[in-house]
């Protein structure tokens, strides 16, 4: 099992949640621990009512691209639609799997146990109505993956995107600049998929999303941080050679962590800086 994997499952087991991703959170709302697991609801709930509104009738044919633990296609097929999954991990490919099963519904899916880019050749037949992305297209690359969609999407298919991209100040060298890895330039997306497909939903939900980095920045910054710090004087005090020695040793890679997790750029401001969160549908031009 790899950090990603265990990524998805750990939520599960310690907070009870389906999956973990960014909440929802209504405008102007103050982030609480309290109220995470509810904004956790309130984002899939968003996402599925546009994936329904965009896929139509339930005869449509889907596909969750980067399906984690298979939360979304379980609803999504518990309400009738014909929906399969690309993961690219044979583990957590057994765990949707085993899910799907609890409702009888095993023989209706198809997981495909790689990676989007490599989806099987024999297999893009324009066969998908609508082909969706949580939190996942940051993963794929998109130079890569449009030629997939376009052999795997329907004539008149959709193409869901809810994600989040970098803006144009990434890379400024800005105080905060690459504190948060992942996404894809928006511009180059837009760029890139103009020849290809049509736009017509682009529904910027930063703020809706960026709460959650408030809470993330809390967490790590008053409350983790001081165990760290408390943990490395023991250390230091307890094992001060072999301490020091492993220290020297990582020093370029705690450096880097420190800035990533506890330099206090890990926030809501830093975040709406270099990250715009989109819900983005496409149409495909035929």
């Amino acid at each position: 099992m790899d950090s990603k994997e265990l990524g998805l499952i750990v939520p599960q087991q310690l907070l009870g949640l389906e999956d973990l991703h960014y909440g929802f959170w209504d405008k102007g709302q103050k982030p609480a621990i309290a109220d995470f697991v509810k904004a956790q609801k309130r984002y899939s709930d968003f996402l599925l009512k546009a994936i329904k509104e965009s896929a139509g009738n339930k005869s449509a044919r889907l596909l969750d691209v980067g399906c984690g633990t298979g939360a979304m296609i379980y609803e999504l097929a518990k309400s009738g639609y014909d929906v399969d999954g690309v993961i690219p991990s044979a583990f957590l490919k057994e765990k949707i799997e085993q899910r799907l099963q609890d409702v009888s519904i095993i023989n209706k899916s198809v997981i495909y146990d790689c990676t989007f880019e490599n989806f099987p050749e024999e297999r893009r037949l324009k066969q998908y109505n609508l082909i969706f992305f949580s939190e996942s297209f940051q993963y794929v690359s998109m130079k890569k993956s449009l030629p997939v969609l376009k052999s795997l999407l329907a004539k008149t298919g959709k193409i869901v995107i809810c994600d989040f991209f970098k803006t144009v100040h990434h890379g400024d060298g800005c105080p905060g600049d690459k504190s948060m890895g992942g996404g894809h330039r928006l511009d180059e997306f837009y760029e890139l998929v103009e020849g290809s497909f049509k736009i017509i939903r682009d529904e910027d939900i930063t703020e809706n999303v960026s709460p959650n980095l408030e809470l993330l920045n809390d967490i790590l910054m008053n409350r983790l941080d001081p165990v760290i710090q408390h943990i490395d004087i023991f250390l230091s005090g307890r094992y001060r050679l072999i301490y020091r020695f492993l220290k020297f040793c990582f020093r370029k890679r705690l450096k880097k962590l420190r800035y990533k997790y506890f330099s206090g750029y890990r926030s809501k401001e830093t975040f709406e800086k270099y990250k715009t969160y989109h819900l983005i549908i496409l149409e495909n031009k035929s």
